[in-house]
């Protein structure tokens, strides 16, 4: 009779088999996780670069739409060397002139935009100078007041300039010579300017002409936009805006939005005055006619995610297409388009990061609605 066998479990082949094949799955369900969490956090930093640039884009637009409020309402003064003292000292950091906006350009860097406007604490009408005319060594009311057409609009403690134009517009920009209002006269046609130590040193301020007028510039601020890392010796890039105030002598300078690694603008120009903008140029203008031609600001910011990529995912500079609409300076071919390249090289390990472009065309409004421009 044949014995029975009896049951002694898993033989040491049937074990090994188990082991192995348990070990295979957690290799691919660990490989399969990895793969995931690395899509993941791709994904999540190409977000974070596409939020990084709107948002940085969504502020410059709205401070560009409002450049040169108050100071391009007449064009003779656009673009007027500033001169301003306080207590007989040069003033630390205020802009050189009344322009709306100036482009710089430095080679191999981001551009850097400032923005100026004025911020009255009512509102900014132009208002020309009349007689009698005011004459700080005149004596009596000529001395202290400044007689314009209307006083609308200007409090007590504005800071006014009064605004020469240039001999021709066509080669030059005119001049803007800062003093501070200390009442407003009933009659809503004098300006009270009491000589101090202060904005109305007695030097200060010239005596004024018939072709003369004042510009309220309450505040005035101008915020200068520049791409530089977070810090000293950080690899972290951001969009930065320090913005000067003329009254308080100040600048205060915060971070806008981190992953911005570069900025490129150009001025809009209607060159034939049809109302429309035909080229785009770098050069900031030197003349009133100039800055009449200027409409709006064209520019491209270049994010960068935060996630570094083992692999190189760039292998070239992205580029900014422009089309081909308008003419627009250092463009090259990129198939049937115009391109520039834009400059993610801020770091070495540039090529293991990923960039998105942003840009915008915004119009200067306050260029659009003077009171020359009859297109």
């Amino acid at each position: 009779m044949p014995r029975k066998r009896g049951s002694a479990g898993f033989t040491l082949v049937e074990l090994m088999v188990g082991v192995g094949v348990g070990l295979l799955s957690t290799v691919v369900i660990a490989t399969i996780l990895a793969r995931s969490e690395q899509q993941k956090r791709n994904t999540m930093s190409g977000s974070d670069a596409q939020v990084s640039g709107a948002l940085a884009l969504f502020e410059l637009e709205q401070v560009v739409r409002e450049a040169g409020y108050g100071l391009t309402s007449d064009t003779a003064g656009t673009g007027c060397t500033l001169t301003a003292t306080y207590a007989g000292a040069v003033i630390a950091g205020m802009p050189a002139d009344l322009a709306p906006v100036v482009i710089t350009k430095t080679a191999d860097k981001p551009d850097t935009v400032r923005v100026t406007k004025s911020t009255p604490s009512r509102f900014s009408i132009p208002s020309q100078v009349t007689a009698p005319l005011f004459n700080p060594g005149g004596g009596g009311t000529v001395a202290n007041t400044v007689t314009v057409k209307s006083n609308i609009g200007i409090a007590a403690g504005d800071l006014l300039a009064a605004v020469s134009g240039p001999a021709d517009v066509k080669t030059g920009v005119g001049t803007c010579v800062v003093f501070q209002a200390t009442d407003v006269k009933d009659d809503h046609l004098g300006i009270g300017r009491t000589v101090d130590a202060a904005w109305n040193a007695l030097a200060t301020l010239p005596a004024l002409s018939l072709d003369q007028y004042v510009v309220n510039l309450g505040g005035l601020e101008s915020s200068t936009y520049t791409v530089e890392p977070v810090a000293a010796g950080s690899p972290i890039y951001a969009l930065r805006n320090s913005q000067f105030t003329l009254k308080d002598r100040a600048v205060v300078t915060r971070v806008v939005q981190n992953g911005v690694v570069d900025l490129k603008a150009f001025y809009g120009v209607d060159s034939d005055a049809d109302g429309i903008v035909d080229k785009y140029v770098s050069d900031t203008p030197t003349s009133v006619e100039g800055w009449q031609q200027v409409r709006s600001v064209r520019m491209a910011l270049l994010t960068r995610s935060e996630q570094f990529e083992k692999d190189k995912v760039t292998v070239s500079e992205p580029l900014w297409d422009v089309g081909k609409v308008a003419d627009v300076p250092g463009t090259e071919d990129c198939g049937a388009s115009k391109c520039i390249k834009l400059n993610p090289k801020v770091a070495t390990d540039w090529e293991h990061y990923r960039y998105k472009v942003f840009e915008v065309v915004i119009p200067i409004r306050n260029q659009l609605w003077r009171s020359d421009l009859k297109s």
